[in-house]
C-alpha cells in the first residue's frame, strides 16, 4: 500500500493535483459502500440505487417500479480501482440488464473508467488490475430475444497512458449444457 501511494503521489504532481487530493480520492474509492459510490456518480446511465437497490419507472412515476435493481457484484480491483456490477429486472415485463462499471481515480477525481450493459446478465471470469474478462449472451441473427444461441467472452485491458479498461478481445463460445 506504501508503494502504491507513493506512486499516486508522484503522479499527482505531474498532473497537478495535490497528494492529498489523490490520496483523498483513493480513500474515498476503497472506503465508501457501492450504494454511495455508484449514487456519487450522476454523470453515470441509468439505474441509480438509493440503500442497496433502487426502483425506477419507464415513465418517471417516482410511485411505480417497473424496474428493481440491485449491486450484484462489488470487488476491488488491485488497489486503486473497483468494479460494481448492477443487475436491473423488468418487473412489468421481460427483460434484464447487468451494468459494468470500473471506478477509480484520475487527477486526483473519482471517476467512471469503464461501463457497458449485458442483456440478460454477465459473470465475471477473471478480475485483475490489468485485465477483466466477462462472459454474457450472444444473439445470433434469428435467434429469439429471450434465448441467445451462443456467450460471448469479452476481454478488457487495462491502458495505463489513457487511464481506462480497453476492449481488446471478443470470442464466441457454445452454450453450456444443463
Amino acid at each position: 500500500m506504501r508503494g502504491l501511494l507513493s506512486s499516486c503521489m508522484a503522479a499527482s504532481v505531474i498532473f497537478g493535483v495535490s497528494p492529498a487530493t489523490s490520496a483523498s480520492c483513493l480513500a474515498d474509492l476503497m472506503s465508501q459502500d457501492a450504494n454511495a459510490l455508484v449514487a456519487s456518480m450522476e454523470g453515470a446511465s441509468s439505474p441509480h440505487l438509493w440503500h442497496g437497490s433502487g426502483c425506477y419507472s419507464d415513465q418517471g412515476d417516482p410511485n411505480a417500479c417497473d424496474w428493481a435493481t440491485e449491486i450484484k457484484a462489488d470487488e476491488r480491483i488491485g488497489a486503486d480501482r473497483r468494479l460494481v456490477i448492477l443487475n436491473s429486472s423488468h418487473r412489468t415485463g421481460s427483460g434484464a440488464w447487468d451494468y459494468v462499471r470500473v471506478y477509480g481515480c484520475s487527477a486526483g477525481q473519482l471517476e467512471l473508467l469503464f461501463e457497458e450493459k449485458f442483456l440478460y446478465g454477465v459473470s465475471k471470469e477473471e478480475v485483475s488490475p490489468e485485465e477483466i474478462v466477462l462472459v454474457a449472451g450472444y444473439w445470433r441473427s434469428g435467434d429469439p430475444n429471450c434465448c441467445p444461441s451462443a456467450r460471448a467472452r469479452h476481454t478488457l485491458r487495462w491502458d495505463s497512458q489513457k487511464g481506462r479498461y480497453l476492449k481488446q478481445g471478443f470470442a464466441l463460445l457454445p452454450l453450456e449444457k444443463k
